[in-house]
C-alpha cells in the first residue's frame, strides 16, 4: 500500500509538473503573439543600454530587419542629442530608486529622435520602466516605443504658422 502510494504521489506531481508547463506554454505563446503583431516596438536592454530584445515591429519604425536589429546598439538608433538625453533621465531614476529603494512602479518618457537605416530619422515616445529580480533590484529596461512623426511635423506647422503671423502682425505699419 506504501509502494502503491509512492507511485500514485510521484503520478500527481508529474501531472501537475505537465499541467505548469502547458500553461507556461501558452503563456509565452500569448506574450510572442502581442510582442510580434503590436505595432509598437517593446525592446528590453540591460542597465548598460545594451538592447537584449526588440519586437519585429521595430522593422516597420526604422527599417532595420529582423536580424540586423540583433546587432544594433543603442547609439545606433538614436540621434546623438536624444542618447544624451535619455542616458541622463536612466542616471536620475537610477539615482532616485538609490534614494528611496521601495520604489516599484517608476517609469518615465522621453521624445527621441531615432536613426532609420535609410539616414532619415523619425520621432519616437518612448514609456521606460525599470526590469526587476526577485529582490526588487533593477537588472534592466523594458520600453515601448511609438512613433510620433505625425504629432511632431503638426506641432512644427504650427509653431511655423505662428511665427509667420506674428511677424506680419509685428511688421504691419496698421495696428491689428
Amino acid at each position: 500500500i506504501m509502494l502503491l502510494r509512492l507511485v500514485a504521489e510521484m503520478f500527481s506531481n508529474v501531472l501537475e509538473r505537465k499541467r505548469m508547463d502547458l500553461a507556461l506554454r501558452e503563456s509565452e505563446k500569448r506574450y510572442r503573439l502581442v510582442a510580434e503583431n503590436i505595432t509598437d516596438v517593446i525592446w528590453t536592454t540591460d542597465l548598460q543600454a545594451n538592447i537584449t530584445y526588440m519586437s519585429p515591429s521595430a522593422t516597420a519604425l526604422v527599417g532595420y530587419a529582423a536580424e540586423e536589429l540583433g546587432q544594433l546598439t543603442v547609439e545606433n538608433l538614436l540621434t546623438a542629442d536624444s542618447l544624451e538625453r535619455g542616458m541622463k533621465a536612466l542616471a536620475h531614476q537610477q539615482i532616485a530608486i538609490g534614494v528611496t529603494p521601495d520604489r516599484q512602479s517608476d517609469h518615465w518618457t522621453l521624445e527621441v529622435e531615432m536613426r532609420r537605416k535609410d539616414g532619415s530619422t523619425v520621432w519616437a515616445e518612448e514609456k521606460v520602466t525599470f526590469l526587476r529580480d526577485e529582490q526588487g533590484t533593477p537588472v534592466g529596461l523594458l520600453g515601448v516605443t511609438r512613433d510620433i512623426s505625425q504629432r511632431k511635423a503638426a506641432e512644427n506647422a504650427l509653431r511655423l504658422s505662428e511665427e509667420k503671423y506674428r511677424t506680419l502682425v509685428e511688421a504691419s505699419p496698421d495696428g491689428v
